[in-house]
């Protein structure tokens, strides 16, 4: 992911026509799923960015996330008050452990659930243990 980061840092890259940005995007993507398993849940989430317009659409996310001003929504955490659970899986190629430590640390209340052997599609690989932890968090 810190490959294509640089690439979307890089303005001339913002372009959303730009395919080999999309086409790059999309082999990361392939390539951080398990073999088998993750190749199936991952041609279901991935068919939406096949056309058009979903690539300009995953483009478009991903170039959101580089906006200098989400950090600023870090502080907003603080006034949620609903309950909140975090389920965050422990072998997550795109997102580190660490952010769910500090979603759960700004919210107030929230709990995490690290699921292990759950990659970023954690439903996919355990959706017991998914539907636990939202089991746990409507009892609240």
């Amino acid at each position: 992911m810190a490959e294509i980061k640089e690439k979307l840092a890089n303005p001339k890259n913002r372009d959303r026509e730009n395919p080999q940005l999309a086409e790059d995007v999309k082999l990361r993507i392939t390539v951080a799923a398990d073999a088998e398993a993750g190749r199936r849940s991952l041609d279901h989430y991935l068919r939406a960015f096949t056309t058009h317009l979903g690539t300009d659409s995953l483009i478009a996310q991903l170039l959101a996330m580089q906006d200098d001003t989400v950090p600023a929504l870090a502080e907003r955490l603080g006034a949620i008050r609903q309950p909140t659970a975090i389920v965050w899986g422990e072998r997550d190629p795109f997102l580190d452990v660490g952010v769910g430590e500090r979603l759960r640390d700004a919210i107030p209340g929230a709990t995490l659930e690290v699921i292990p052997d759950a990659r970023h599609f954690t439903p996919e690989d355990a959706p017991e243990r998914v539907a636990a932890a939202i089991g746990g968090l409507l009892e609240r």
